[in-house]
């Protein structure tokens, strides 16, 4: 079927065919190498990154623990004060409870005392009035600078003196006698000031 004329032709179009097919498989060798070496190249840069984000997350890791702690420990130190603020606010309560009630004993108190000492003034007042009647005076000078001699108290009324002296009889308010008079006989505020 080959002549001898052709065989030559053949085994050149063989051996081209065949350098032909060795180019493109070291081609695509080359090419597979390239690319293998790109993307290990890649791949490289790649972990270099990853680690680089990695190292830096780490870090802020770190910072954020170290702001956690810190965190912790102002609050720690807020529920510290908030409890001792706490036992402050009720101690304040328990001692204004205390000193409500000792206000209401002192008021009670104060109330009793008033009332005793208005009953004494009354009883003194009565027996100082009741007691002064017929004593007796060599002058007896007034506010108003009115002046009477030899004067007797004949009473000792809420308004004053009703007095007898050497002219005849007076009727003097508690507001004309001197402060000694009107400290002796206690007069209420109220009549002192009244006409008789």
């Amino acid at each position: 079927m080959f002549s001898e004329d052709h065989s030559g032709i053949i085994w050149f179009l063989m051996c081209l065919i065949i350098v032909t097919l060795t180019g493109v498989f070291l081609s695509m060798l080359v090419e597979k190498r390239i690319s293998f070496s790109n993307s290990q190249i890649n791949g490289a840069d790649g972990i270099a990154a990853q680690a680089s984000n990695v190292e830096t997350l780490r870090t802020e890791l770190v910072g954020w623990e170290s702001e956690l702690v810190k965190f912790s420990e102002r609050q720690s130190r807020h529920e510290s004060g908030l409890k001792m603020k706490q036992s402050e606010v009720s101690r304040l309560h328990a001692e204004i409870d205390s000193l409500k009630r000792r206000r209401a004993d002192l008021g009670k108190s104060i109330s009793d005392t008033r009332a005793a000492f208005t009953a004494y003034r009354e009883s003194y007042r009565k027996n100082e009035w009741r007691d002064a009647v017929g004593e007796k005076f060599e002058h007896l000078f007034l506010k108003t600078g009115r002046q009477f001699e030899q004067v007797i108290i004949t009473q000792v009324t809420p308004f004053g003196l009703s007095v007898s002296h050497a002219q005849g009889n007076a009727r003097i308010p508690s507001k004309d006698l001197g402060l000694e008079l009107q400290e002796r006989f206690q007069w209420d505020d109220a009549n002192r000031f009244s006409k008789p």
